[in-house]
């Protein structure tokens, strides 16, 4: 007997993926099959299925290989009973199950009977882009006319339609290849200037399958055009192209592409409407992410839990700061402390520093400067400087508001120098314009902040230039994710306010531009 699963958990956790349908549906599985009597593994099933005390009221087998056999036996009868019960809902199934029968038929030499299956099997494959069953249906026409009276058609028309397919199979691989490239300078980078902007031209902007939409053939491809674009503008700070691409990926039928995938959609939608400020929208994008998750019952997939939970912290955290919504990011922090715990082995480097960046910045919105400074240690430790460069940078700007803040004007210089040397070491940030050289460089002079008029002008001069930064890119929405942060910190500092207070009073002139 084949063993079906490979780990010790595997039958467990495929027993409490079940619906309760779809244990209905597998007592009566069982019942088809006329036992005399009640079979073990259908115990041992009521038993994985109850509370941890029923596995001990299961009769004692002759041998631990019987009960590996029985263990053996429920994965395979509850596999084949998954498969009927989905095989009209799955189309992939589906076809497969009517090219079991077009073989059937053939095998009987009734060609007739198995063209109409093939017609219809074309058909669903057709219109689900499923290219390798397109490949496997056009190799049983071919044979299928070999022993037909009336051919569907012709060599050469077959021939033509498999080249179609190769070309449109050699498309969506390409523009996968290119997907991920883009992905992997997000996951570097953030967002790109200088040497990785000319890398992200090279794969992106100089490639003539990314020309124009209409140039594309199948529905999937179309897919991955818009998704390339949606990362590119995003990458590039052209946030309003971001959003009209990634608006796109809502649309398409979700079965067409990869689960996996399709959510990636969904969340970088989610990832344009937060750079353009559209706070709500980014929320409801967050509960669409948990309603697909949901719907196509992943709950047990530590991959889409992981991917989600990341999303939906790091949002919720920057959306209630934004909206100076202090419960509510009072209640997201609690929760992201113990989610963490919870997700802690599973999360990699990068997503941890993501997390512990945006629960900072949550800190200090929410007052609690203690853990804010924590945070900070914690995520200046040496192995931040080769994840994602835009989270480690940040953090030099950051130390220096937090010395503002809390009025250590003796430290801010050095802290200042420090900053610039960090800035002049990164290639991509060298540039007498940018934000964190240009504030950084202003702050390593030694002002005298006891005097109340120069603090406030100097401070006033920081809150400038990070106004500039954000007015100055035509694709933002008249708000920078990062620097509208520091904007508004300004403004709490220049007020001597909690930052909650500030940026409360700062969305609701917002909400007016909007």
């Amino acid at each position: 007997m084949e063993n079906k699963y490979l780990k010790r958990d595997d039958l467990k956790s495929l027993i409490e993926s079940l619906s309760k349908a779809e244990k209905r549906h597998f007592y009566q599985y069982l019942k088809s099959q006329n036992h005399q009597e009640s079979p073990y593994y259908l115990e041992l099933f009521k038993a994985l299925s109850g509370p941890e005390s029923q596995l001990a009221q299961l009769p004692v087998m002759a041998s631990r290989k019987a009960l590996s056999n029985a263990k053996i036996r429920l994965y395979q009868q509850l596999m084949q009973s998954l498969s009927l019960y989905h095989q009209n809902s799955s189309t992939e199934l589906s076809i497969q199950n009517m090219i079991c029968e077009i073989e059937i038929l053939y095998d009987r030499g009734l060609p007739e009977q198995s063209i109409i299956l093939l017609r219809k099997a074309q058909k669903i494959a057709a219109g689900q882009e499923n290219f390798g069953l397109m490949l496997q249906l056009l190799t049983w026409e071919r044979k299928i006319n070999i022993i037909s009276d009336t051919p569907t058609r012709n060599k050469l028309d077959i021939t033509t339609e498999e080249r179609k397919i190769f070309e449109n199979f050699d498309e969506v691989n390409t523009l996968e290849s290119i997907f991920s490239k883009v992905i992997d300078i997000k996951k570097k980078y953030g967002y790109v200037k200088g040497t990785a902007r000319k890398s992200l031209d090279q794969i992106v902007m100089k490639n003539h399958k990314l020309d124009a939409e209409h140039k594309i053939q199948s529905r999937r491809g179309i897919y991955y055009f818009n998704f390339i674009h949606s990362l590119y503008n995003w990458l590039t700070l052209d946030h309003k192209k971001a959003y009209q691409y990634s608006k796109k990926l809502l649309a398409p039928d979700f079965q067409l592409i990869s689960p996996n995938e399709y959510l990636e959609g969904i969340l970088q939608h989610v990832t344009s409407c937060m750079g353009l400020g559209y706070f709500e929208e980014t929320l409801d994008g967050l509960l669409l992410a948990d309603a697909f998750i949901a719907q196509k019952r992943f709950q047990h997939s530590t991959f889409f839990l992981l991917r989600v939970f990341y999303f939906r912290i790091c949002y919720r955290l920057i959306v209630y700061m934004y909206k100076g919504a202090l419960k509510e990011l009072q209640e997201t922090i609690e929760d992201a402390n113990i989610q963490l715990l919870k997700f802690n082995a599973q999360l990699s480097i990068e997503m941890k520093l993501v997390i512990y960046g945006n629960m900072r910045n949550a800190c200090i919105a929410a007052g609690d400067h203690e853990q804010a400074e924590k945070l900070l240690d914690m995520l200046l430790y040496k192995e931040s400087k080769y994840v994602r460069k835009d989270v480690y940078n940040d953090l030099f700007l950051s130390r220096i508001f937090s010395h503002l803040a809390n009025k250590d004007y003796a430290i801010v210089p050095s802290m200042a120098a420090a900053a610039c040397r960090q800035y002049k070491q990164v290639e991509n940030e060298r540039n007498k314009y940018d934000v964190g050289l240009r504030i950084a460089s202003m702050l390593m002079k030694n002002y005298d902040y006891s005097k109340t008029a120069t603090r406030q002008k100097v401070i006033t001069e920081v809150k400038s230039i990070l106004h500039e930064a954000i007015i100055a890119h035509a694709g933002l929405n008249k708000f920078h994710e990062m620097y509208t942060f520091y904007y508004i910190w300004t403004e709490s500092i220049l007020r001597d306010q909690p930052f909650h207070l500030t940026a409360a009073a700062w969305y609701a002139q917002y909400l007016k531009h909007l």
